[in-house]
């Protein structure tokens, strides 16, 4: 998995700059995208279509979302 494989939506970016937080642990080795670095865990089978980071809210409580993988039995 390369860093053009893995997208942050601007609203997700924006909010994890807000707080101070320049990092997203999914674990292994780094990727930094656009001042973001993205940990990816070695134990993960990545998809070959793109991985996104998103910013969610529900009831006013804000949460970062990831989609892209597919669950499988």
């Amino acid at each position: 998995m390369s860093a053009e494989n893995i997208k942050i939506t601007e609203k997700a970016k924006d909010y994890l700059k807000k707080k101070g937080k320049l990092q997203v642990v999914i674990e292994f080795p780094k990727t930094a995208i656009d001042g973001i670095d993205v940990y990816i865990s070695n134990s993960v089978i990545l998809p070959s279509n793109d991985v996104v980071i998103d910013l969610d809210s529900f009831l006013g409580i804000k949460i970062l979302s990831l989609s892209g993988f597919k669950a499988s039995e």
